[in-house]
């Protein structure tokens, strides 16, 4: 019974195998009647789609990383780790982090990214002292805030109650 059914399958592979090995190619048929000019679309659909292409042609800048803020950061007591720690509109950070406390660094490394947008705005620092920890806010455009202590994980933190 095996045998039959692999001589049939075989039979049907090979029955149905092309000989030819470019496609046959008939006269073209004949040409439809034209369309009416320009009156098939409303005119407030076209004018919608201009508006909404120029619109994206102005966002365009939303397509292009670049940096929204610059802040220092002092890691540590002896010796301290010093540096400045840049922010993208994609929420890339990069910091150019000190030799030693004399002499600076002299490129950016990414430290690693916020979150996956393209519309922060802002970096700051709440400074350090005795009794206070160092902290990082970054803020997007729509008001979405994200904290961090060590530039490494980031609390998303309240919305900001922006009027819309």
């Amino acid at each position: 019974m095996q045998k039959f059914a692999l001589c049939f399958s075989l039979i049907l592979f090979f029955g149905c195998m092309s000989t030819t090995t470019a496609p046959i190619i008939g006269p073209a048929g004949p040409e439809g009647p034209p369309g009416q000019n320009g009156e098939s679309i409303p005119k407030e659909l076209v004018l919608e789609l201009k508006n909404t292409l120029e619109e994206l042609n102005n966002s365009k800048k939303s397509f292009r990383e670049e940096i929204v803020g610059t802040v220092y950061y002092i890691f540590g007591i002896a010796p301290p780790r010093i540096g400045f720690l840049s922010l993208t509109s994609f929420g890339n950070l990069y910091k150019l982090e000190n030799i030693n406390p004399i002499k600076r660094g002299d490129s950016f490394l990414l430290l690693g990214r916020i979150d996956l947008r393209n519309d922060f705005i802002s970096l700051s620092v709440l400074p350090g002292s005795d009794d206070i920890q160092q902290s990082f806010l970054a803020i997007t455009q729509n008001g979405e805030s994200y904290e961090s202590a060590d530039l490494k994980n980031w609390t998303q933190k309240e919305r900001i109650p922006l009027k819309q």
